[in-house]
């Protein structure tokens, strides 16, 4: 006896998404390399380093090119820029240290820029 087409359709279907479900089983977690999540200049010293310049100008502070320098030239991992209508710019960026120890996992740098100068700092963990 045949079957119909729409319960061909059914039973075709059912089994591509079983195929497509047992392909998205795993049969063991893989192993996460802990050393790129690791940045070990996300500490005190570094953050003691950057120098809060004015808080409408950023003059005085330290560049962006400098904290990453200080960061050990690795990008942030948060970053979010706001240009204003004047074509100044601000800046967030935040460096994070995993760390286990802390509630969340993570110390943390932050750093805002107003036009590639740094006018405020905050930290989170480090000691």
């Amino acid at each position: 006896m045949l079957e119909s087409p729409k319960k061909q359709y059914l039973i075709l279907l059912f089994f591509v998404v079983s195929m497509f479900l047992m392909g998205c089983q795993t049969g063991s977690v893989e192993e996460t390399n802990e050393q790129l999540l690791l940045n070990e200049n996300v500490n005190l010293d570094n953050f003691e380093k950057i120098k809060i310049g004015d808080p409408e100008t950023g003059e005085g502070g330290t560049t962006y090119e400098e904290v990453l320098d200080l960061m050990g030239d690795i990008s942030p991992q948060f970053e979010s820029e706001i240009i204003d209508k004047d074509d100044s710019s601000e800046l967030e960026a935040h460096w994070w240290r995993y760390n286990r120890r802390h509630q969340f996992g993570t110390d943390l740098i932050g750093v805002k820029f107003i036009d590639g100068k740094a006018f405020s700092k905050f930290e989170e963990g480090l000691e």
